[in-house]
């Protein structure tokens, strides 16, 4: 496992489990995404509930193809986070 985590892109967010985005959470977010664009990695959401969705939307934070991508399962992010 660690020889592929070398290899890999940024970090993946497992939110199946995550029905609420509040304020506070929301900043978290936002300070993450800031710190971690800093590195040149990338942030991998998968599986995110309706309602952070609707938070993050609100909020103006989109899925960028540099930085921020949002996947609708765990499966495929971690297939994306491994650089080719």
């Amino acid at each position: 496992m660690n020889e592929e985590l070398k290899h890999c892109d940024g970090i993946v967010l497992y939110l199946e489990a995550t029905p609420i985005l509040d304020a506070g959470g929301l900043t978290a977010l936002s300070r993450l995404i800031t710190e971690h664009e800093k590195t040149g990695k990338s942030i991998f959401f998968a599986e995110w509930q309706f309602q952070p969705l609707k938070t993050l939307a609100k909020a103006k934070i989109k899925p960028t193809t540099e930085s921020i991508r949002f996947f609708s399962c765990l499966e495929d992010a971690l297939k994306n986070i491994v650089k080719t």
